[in-house]
């Protein structure tokens, strides 16, 4: 009996803490988060659709103001909108952490969001559609690959 005890702690513990290996970059996007929100003005409820699984509107300008913002103050977009791909892998750890949760593997979702969403980048035309556009493509691949 206490060994079981043992072993389901340990385990907690292990999962608790691989969830906080972004600690501080989930930080740093929650505080731009808040920032792009007030500084264009947008619909709180509308923007926290974002942080859950699934898809979000492509077409809905306030979405896509949002996830310009947010790709430029991250620095995963320069001033012309280029993407900066060093950075984007910086970040998908923490916002598979903030959508997904703690415990999930970041590391291998984060290789496959990047080998199979990148294309997309250069198929859409209109620049802030791209962000969030990749935003789906993102979601939809960690939601077919969480469970395997």
């Amino acid at each position: 009996m206490n060994a079981l005890i043992l072993l389901l702690l340990v385990g907690s513990c292990a999962q608790s803490s691989y969830g906080y290996k972004y600690k501080d970059t989930v930080k740093e996007v929650n505080e731009v988060r808040e920032l792009c929100v007030t500084q264009n003005n947008l619909s709180r409820p509308k923007t926290d659709t974002i942080w859950v699984p699934g898809d979000v509107s492509e077409d809905d300008g306030d979405i896509q103001s949002f996830f310009q913002c947010l790709f430029k103050k991250l620095g995963m977009a320069d001033s012309f909108n280029q993407v900066n791909y060093d950075n984007l892998k910086k970040y998908v750890p923490a916002f598979i952490e903030i959508v997904f949760g703690e415990g999930t593997d970041v590391d291998k979702l984060t290789e496959g969001v990047m080998n199979n969403c990148m294309s997309l980048m250069e198929q859409v035309q209109v620049v802030p559609k791209q962000f969030v556009k990749l935003r789906n493509c993102g979601s939809a691949y960690v939601q077919s690959n969480i469970f395997e």
